[in-house]
């Protein structure tokens, strides 16, 4: 597996601009722009090259797959997909899980996006293994179940894993920021705090 961390910034911006459009048009997700689902507020990851611009860091050079944990619209596993990583999007609402797989993805590939391999599955991500990936990507749009989301990390994920979370702050007492100057400052660049066990 080849994992390119020389993306053309203008591509990152493409695609986040098609996941944009997608979603806004269709008639089955346009409405849930920041409303409770099921599981949490729809709230997409802003600003991808900033998430980019985390991944570029050496520690994650032997890193080779990747789950989102409530994955949305999608734009997360397709970045990671197209980078060149095992990517896998897990996401209660059926609906979102839908327009990922078949109707963005396709628009993708259409347009010239390597996103073949990314997948997605309609499911519950507190209920799942995560024992199989190096990362695991987490905004928490909503979310308020820190607690059993926590425990399940650290009964899971693999020692030398990553839990990279969107957002400055969270209430974790087990997991911990992955360096010092995390540690002091509360978030790392593009506010995306990387965790381990």
């Amino acid at each position: 597996m080849k994992i390119n961390i020389n993306l053309n910034p203008e591509q990152i911006t493409r695609l986040e601009k098609i996941c944009n459009e997608k979603f806004k048009n269709n008639s089955e997700t346009k409405t849930f722009h920041f409303k409770k689902l099921e599981k949490g507020i729809y709230l997409p990851t802003f600003n991808l090259i900033n998430l980019y611009n985390t991944v570029k860091n050496p520690k994650f050079k032997d890193k080779t797959s990747i789950i989102d944990l409530g994955s949305g619209d999608g734009r997360i596993v397709f970045l990671f997909s197209l980078i060149g990583y095992y990517s896998i999007g897990v996401e209660y609402n059926e609906h979102l899980c839908r327009l990922s797989d078949n109707i963005i993805k396709p628009r993708l590939i259409l347009e010239g996006f390597n996103v073949k391999k990314a997948r997605f599955k309609q499911g519950d991500f507190l209920n799942e293994d995560f024992s199989d990936y190096d990362m695991i990507y987490f905004f928490p749009g909503g979310f308020n179940n820190y607690k059993e989301l926590e425990d399940k990390l650290i009964k899971t994920m693999k020692d030398n894993s990553f839990f990279l979370v969107y957002g400055q702050k969270h209430p974790f007492e087990q997991l911990r920021p992955d360096s010092l100057w995390q540690r002091l400052a509360g978030y790392q660049e593009g506010k995306i705090m990387v965790y381990r066990k």
